[in-house]
């Protein structure tokens, strides 16, 4: 019986040691893909980013380069989708770069793109004795 025991037991370790655990030393791969460089936005767009990995996503973040990070997405998945509120931006040139995370630890940062910004402002006033009179800040010239 102890023959028969240990025959087993030797063949579950040779089984067990002859599994080769691999790390996964691949980082994902990340893009954004709307808006597109040089676009001008306003209020909330929707920024569509990329993302892809050998084997699964843990999260992809969105970022700008004025407000650091303004969205997480943790879906396994090729496309997400953040609502930014470009409102918390003051008008102008603004940086938005993605980052993919694997389940292995590994993190790739995507190309930063550049959009300006461009929020109108509508203040409206209202006087008893006359008409309402609007002003708008930040219309183009």
């Amino acid at each position: 019986m102890s023959k028969y025991l240990n025959i087993l037991l030797f063949s579950l370790m040779a089984f067990m040691g002859c599994e080769d655990i691999i790390p996964d030393t691949t980082p994902p791969v990340v893009s954004i893909e709307e808006p597109n460089g040089g676009d001008e936005v306003s209020g909330i767009v929707s920024v569509e980013v990329l993302a892809n990995d050998n084997d699964k996503l843990e999260k992809v973040e969105l970022y700008t380069s004025v407000n650091g990070l303004e969205g997480t997405s943790t879906l396994d998945a090729f496309v997400h989708i953040f609502d930014w509120n470009s409102n918390t931006i003051d008008n102008g040139e603004c940086g938005l770069y993605a980052v993919a995370y694997d389940k292995s630890g590994n993190s790739t940062i995507s190309e930063t793109i550049q959009v300006t910004t461009f929020n109108m402002v509508t203040l409206t006033l209202n006087n008893l004795t006359q008409t309402d009179v609007a002003f708008q800040f930040g219309s183009k010239s």
